[in-house]
């Protein structure tokens, strides 16, 4: 069996995190905050191959894949006394990413024009799935430092997805 398929759906990875290498001198608080987030929407086409026999199908599909990716990075360090500089650093950014996707799953036919399917999926973000965002760098007062923009490197690895589905085929019949 030899097909292609779209698929759009909704998914939300979000993550946060300090940095613990920004640690120094006589600093005890960690002070440089990370964000990341993955989603809220994605889609996929996709091409599918499989072998079907009596009511089942088994398959693998590969194709083009896009969602959106979002990194925030929050420097507030304000205290010298402790190690850190009297700043505060704010950057954002997104990027779409068109990037590849493989998978593959088994699908059975339980009547003429329905179907039940396990589906595994890799989306790979790791390939482009990175930017960078950069900001300017200012006193707790609003004026700007010399030593800016600080500029951070966001990268996403890739997604691996599990699902299982419920399918109707318009006009029935079997594989």
């Amino acid at each position: 069996m030899l097909g292609i398929e779209g698929e759009a759906g909704y998914m939300r990875l979000t993550g946060q995190a300090f940095d613990p290498n920004t640690i120094a001198g006589t600093q005890t608080t960690l002070d440089v905050l990370g964000s990341a987030k993955v989603g809220d929407w994605y889609g996929m086409v996709t091409g599918r191959l499989g072998y079907a026999w009596d009511r089942t199908l088994i398959y693998v599909k590969g194709g083009v894949a896009f969602v959106p990716t979002r990194g925030a990075v929050v420097d507030a360090c304000q205290n010298t006394t402790i190690g850190c500089g009297n700043w505060l650093v704010s950057t954002a950014g997104s990027n779409t990413v068109t990037t590849w996707t493989l998978g593959g799953g088994i699908e059975w036919a339980f009547a003429p024009s329905w179907s039940l399917k396990g589906e595994y999926m890799f989306i790979a973000l790791g390939d482009d799935g990175g930017f960078q965002t950069c900001g300017p760098v200012t006193n707790p007062s609003g004026g700007t430092v010399a030593n800016g923009p600080f500029c951070f490197n966001h990268s996403f690895s890739g997604i691996h997805t599990a699902k299982v589905g419920l399918n109707y085929r318009f006009g029935g019949g079997r594989y």
